[in-house]
């Protein structure tokens, strides 16, 4: 969470681990110290993360690819730059034809961003 945490200027919240819940840590013993819910807010929002349970298959950079449209275009570059940091870049920053500055990267954990930042509308 700590990449994110930077990538997104978020402020963690709330974290259970599997282990904290009897249920889960009774089901999953080998899941104790992994992330059962946990939270962090980004400006007005709020993202929610866990670690996904054995028996899910997991294929990095293509399972999810999760978009975010910045308010800021210096959020976006500065986000495009942390996670591209030991990661892959799929599509370097550029201007688009849809009027957004636009980047999509795999970061170091295999997960896949696509980030936007929307210009204003020219009247």
């Amino acid at each position: 969470m700590a990449l994110y945490e930077e990538a997104f200027d978020g402020k963690p919240g709330y974290i259970m681990l599997y282990g904290q819940s009897d249920e889960m840590a009774k089901k999953y013993p080998e899941l104790t110290d992994k992330i059962f819910h946990a939270e962090m807010e980004i400006g007005d929002g709020c993202l929610y993360f866990n670690d996904l349970l054995p028996e899910v298959k997991r294929t990095p950079g293509n399972n999810v690819d999760v978009h975010i449209n910045f308010y800021f275009i210096s959020q976006l570059e500065h986000a495009f730059n942390v996670l591209k940091k030991e990661g892959k870049v799929k599509q370097e920053l550029s201007d688009t034809f849809w009027g957004a500055r636009y980047g999509a990267v795999i970061d170091k954990f295999g997960n896949s961003w696509s980030l936007n930042y929307q210009y204003p509308k020219k009247d």
